[in-house]
């Protein structure tokens, strides 16, 4: 494991231009409690990588396609999706709607990775991102 000792890592990147407005503050609210999850479910105990590395990009559109890419050096499989900076930009400054917005592709991610690299179903996530979408 990487010295920084996590099991799940979150950015934020527009690749278009605008604003983020309050993402990275929700993000780091969410991210703590998704990493305390995914570690004690052990959940990447029989992968060769032990840390997702996960970049949910801003572009001009949303794209259906999730990236993945094994880091071999640094045991860490690097994820990304896109979401539309537009759609974005409908919720940036209402921090329920941006809650609800990021879950709802963090969602959609990890089931995704559930289904490619077989990994049990985490329960416990899909309820906390459930719970924070309709909080």
């Amino acid at each position: 494991m990487q010295d920084h000792g996590k099991h799940f890592l979150m950015g934020l990147v527009g690749t278009v231009q605008g604003r983020l407005g309050w993402a990275d503050d929700e993000t780091r609210k969410l991210v703590p409690e998704i990493e305390n999850i995914v570690r004690e479910a052990n959940w990447l105990e029989s992968m060769d990588f032990d840390t997702i590395h996960y970049v949910m990009r801003f572009g001009a559109e949303t794209e259906s396609k999730i990236y993945c890419r094994r880091n071999r050096k640094y045991q860490e499989l690097e994820v990304a999706s896109q979401v539309s900076m537009q759609d974005l930009h409908d919720v940036f400054l209402d921090r329920e709607k941006l809650r609800v917005f990021l879950c709802a592709e963090l969602s959609r991610v990890f089931q995704y990775l559930e289904k490619k690299y077989k990994l049990p179903s985490l329960q416990a996530l899909q309820s906390y991102l459930g719970m924070q979408q309709n909080a």
